[in-house]
């Protein structure tokens, strides 16, 4: 993380911003938001749908249908598939995109790369076991606190440490 000086106070503060280039607005990404027409008093006449209305149309948000029947599932499905663009709206999808592309400094090649199989979480390593109660068979790695079993073993039954090491590891000289 950068650091900048702080002129008022004559110290280093850390930067805040995270980010290459101005502040983004979702206005700046997604375009202006579409703003909601208010609802006539009374249903206007059917008139064909022009060109215009038709892509408005499609930035609108769906109106959710009823999933009453299968027939409504079905018309769904139909109303939300992908329409192709017309040639006025590609041109403009094409010209957002280039725009973010030349605004992040993203390449061809970084575009035409295949992405890297993400790597594989770490398997947790299982901890040896360092102590093992010679008659209940309670065992301990040695991390975190002294379980109670332990400290009941060493301090009232009377067991050394030496006699709560598995068997099959040596105990430790000193």
């Amino acid at each position: 993380m950068k650091a900048w000086p702080d002129t008022a106070q004559g110290r280093f503060v850390p930067s805040r911003s995270l980010h290459r280039g101005p502040a983004l607005r979702p206005e700046d990404v997604f375009g202006p938001a579409p703003t909601p027409a208010a609802p006539p008093a009374v249903d206007p006449p059917a008139a064909e749908p022009s060109a215009a209305t038709a892509a408005e149309a499609r930035v609108a948000a769906p109106a959710a249908p009823s999933l009453a029947s299968s027939a409504a599932v079905a018309a769904a499905a139909a109303a939300m598939a992908p329409q192709p663009l017309s040639p006025r709206e590609r041109t403009a999808v094409l010209a957002r995109i280039q725009s973010l592309i030349d605004f992040w400094g993203i390449t061809p090649e970084e575009l035409a790369a295949e992405p890297e199989p993400s790597a594989a979480p770490p398997v947790p390593k299982v901890q040896a076991v360092r102590y093992r109660h010679p008659k209940t068979g309670d065992t301990w790695d040695g991390q975190g606190p002294h379980p109670e079993w332990l400290r009941h073993a060493l301090l009232k039954e009377g067991y050394r440490v030496d006699e709560l090491k598995p068997v099959n590891e040596p105990p430790a000289t000193t």
